[in-house]
């Protein structure tokens, strides 16, 4: 029959980052994130195995990270974090089976690539100034960046690492911050996406370096962020994900895949007709330190790329020849990592019922899996997600999912939880979430969407700016109304919600404006978009594109949608979760809202996290992670449960 999941069994998984076939073909390298409960932290360590998952090398760990192959297929790189926020750059030579530390680092770097078989380039968070101890003199914004910390004293330099002696060299001397770099196959430059203006880090330039250090700005005609980017093997093109500002969608705007080519220096979206995205907004909490974002992968003619499509998140491949774009990896499931080589392709897999693994597609076959790190999963009754689609009352196609209670009863009815994304462009998916389980293995429903203001879809689907709580807040409702009438196991009377960020904030939303729900869960959510602004790593820029004012200028707006000013109107039991390393959605909003609530005598309930930033029921210590699921199970068992609020009352 098998286990039913408890919060603890979060920890027993296994996370996945960087995937990286050598040059050869013939070995990948990947890295894996266990949680150690024991010492409440995580075992991050890179994996080299054959193409059929036959182990040739793990490190040693606890911190290791960034593989990256040299030209020549005969030596990797990685770094090991050290105590204190030093790093070690780390050589294996797969051929003689050695491991050896040939740098030491100040601070851990970003990023790191060969520029040739004897320089690899490095991005490394470098201070602009030095602070007295306990002190902090801020002189620059963003004062702090969610997931990092203080970052007004920091920008991102490329420095040069000498393999053959040791040293590191300060390639660039600015105040610039060089968020993605890569290297020219013939060693003659760098490409970098390069921040300007910090307080708008969302428009960037790309710079070509020179191994001097000179620099270029490439004139793009268009207004960009730029972000991951790789060179062709000729050298003479750039791809790049970038998001075009000029289509006026703001955030909405999808990124895409564009293609620079440097001889004739022209520039051109390769994915604007797919009328679809390439950002990985897709949801799966079996994630942790050492994630790897998206990048284009070229493998000859060929640059390969994810495609953010409803539910999937598919790999596609466009041919510099015959300017074709198909698809190479697309189905009802998350091509979470992956990287190419001779038309293999090494991939993180992710369904709605089995966590990572890696997978490798080779050209011509069928896809295998190389490794079952997470066949633990097997151990547990999992409840596969049931699809469903609805048409809102304005007429748009809605998708959605409904969990049903492991163990179901025919003709009983069971307490159920509507989960809200956050971004808004987010969105949920064909990827497995173990907290949907959890609920299952407790008795509860789980229902979620991609109410307007998701990923996946059109740019006009995802551009909600200026109407929060609107549209999208219809979507939701519909879509628990639609789940009630076509899943007869769920009982209307006993539904709670929960979501975090903009799902904290559409929470928030919610018990202002219904009290429809028997309980409910804010996490890491916003209440005031005042504070929103003035208090955030992205606020004074994602606030007036999001909502339409700042705190001089139309902040009428900032404060109608501002749940805060509504609790009066509260009914709802609410739980208000929140991290205080949080820079994303600070601290003050849960603060506030708690307030107001208690002043006015609401039921409500603050828990705080003394450590972890925005998503840290993700990323966070993993004994934190399990107390939050225990939390969120707590509150809900207590009002949505027959019996269960009479138990703590007593």
């Amino acid at each position: 029959m098998g286990r039913r999941f408890t919060p603890e069994d979060v920890n027993r998984f296994t996370y996945f980052g960087r995937v990286a076939i050598s040059p050869r073909g013939d070995l990948v390298a990947f890295v894996t994130v266990k949680p150690d409960r024991v010492r409440d932290r995580y075992e991050v360590r890179v994996w080299v195995t054959d193409l059929s998952g036959a182990p040739v090398y793990v490190s040693s760990g606890p911190s290791d990270s960034t593989p990256a192959w040299s030209p020549d297929g005969s030596t990797l790189l990685y770094q090991r974090a050290l105590d204190g926020g030093g790093a070690e750059v780390r050589l294996v030579n797969v051929d003689r089976g050695t491991d050896f530390a040939v740098a030491k680092l100040q601070a851990p770097a970003s990023a790191a690539t060969w520029l040739d078989g004897e320089v690899v380039a490095l991005t490394i968070p470098t201070k602009l100034y030095e602070e007295e101890p306990g002190i902090r003199v801020v002189r620059y914004w963003p004062v702090w960046l969610d997931g990092v910390g203080f970052a007004y004293n920091v920008r991102n330099q490329v420095y040069l690492l000498d393999l053959r002696g040791g040293y590191v060299e300060r390639l660039t001397r600015d105040e610039l911050s060089y968020t993605h770099v890569a290297a020219d196959p013939l060693g003659r430059y760098l490409a970098a996406s390069v921040v300007r203006d910090f307080a708008r880090p969302y428009r960037t330039s790309l710079a070509l370096i020179r191994r001097d250090g000179g620099a270029e700005e490439v004139k793009l005609g268009y207004d960009l962020w730029v972000g991951p980017l790789v060179a062709s093997p000729t050298g003479r093109y750039v791809a790049f994900f970038g998001r075009d500002l000029g289509r006026g969608r703001g955030f909405a705007t999808h990124e895409e895949l564009w293609l620079l080519d440097l001889e004739e220096l022209r520039l051109e979206s390769v994915t604007r007709n797919l009328g679809l995205g390439v950002s990985r907004r897709v949801y799966y909490d079996l994630r942790g330190p050492a994630s790897a974002d998206p990048r284009p992968v070229w493998d000859g003619d060929y640059v390969y790329f994810p495609v953010s499509k409803g539910g999937r998140y598919s790999l596609y491949r466009y041919s510099t020849t015959s300017k074709a774009v198909e698809p190479v990896l697309d189905g009802d499931y998350v091509v979470w990592e992956y990287d190419v080589r001779e038309g293999a392709v090494a991939f993180v897999k992710v369904t709605a019922t089995e966590p990572a693994d890696l997978w490798v597609l080779r050209s011509g076959g069928e896809a295998t899996r190389v490794t079952r790190f997470n066949e633990v999963v097997r151990e547990y009754r999992v409840s596969e997600p049931r699809y469903f689609r609805f048409t809102a009352s304005d007429g748009a196609e809605i998708e959605g999912w409904v969990i049903e209670p492991v163990d179901r009863v025919e003709g009983r009815r069971y307490p159920a939880i509507l989960w809200i994304h956050g971004g808004p462009k987010s969105k949920f998916g064909w990827s497995f979430m173990f907290e949907f389980q959890l609920y299952a293995s407790n008795g509860y429903a789980v229902v979620y969407c991609n109410p307007r203001g998701s990923d996946g879809y059109t740019e006009e689907f995802a551009d909600i700016r200026g109407h929060y709580g609107e549209r999208d807040y219809k979507d939701i409702v519909e879509c628990l109304d639609y789940a009630v009438r076509e899943f007869d196991f769920i009982d209307p009377d006993r539904v709670g919600v929960t979501g975090i960020s903009y799902g904290g904030f559409m929470v928030n939303w919610i018990v202002t404006r219904t009290d429809r729900f028997k309980a409910a869960v804010s996490q890491n959510g916003i209440s005031s978009w005042e504070a929103e602004y003035l208090t955030t790593d992205i606020g004074p820029y994602f606030v007036p594109d999001q909502i339409g004012g700042d705190p001089w200028e139309n902040w009428e707006k900032l404060r109608e949608k501002s749940p805060l000013y509504y609790t009066d109107r509260v009914r709802t039991p609410l739980m208000i979760v929140h991290s205080l390393d949080d820079y994303r959605c600070w601290l003050d909003q849960a603060v506030a809202m708690y307030t107001a609530l208690k002043l006015r005598g609401k039921e409500v309930k603050l828990v705080l996290f003394e450590s972890g930033g925005h998503t840290f029921g993700w990323s966070g210590r993993p004994s934190l992670r399990e107390a939050r699921l225990r939390h969120l199970l707590r509150w809900f068992d207590t009002y949505l449960k027959e019996g269960v609020r009479a138990e703590e009352a007593g």
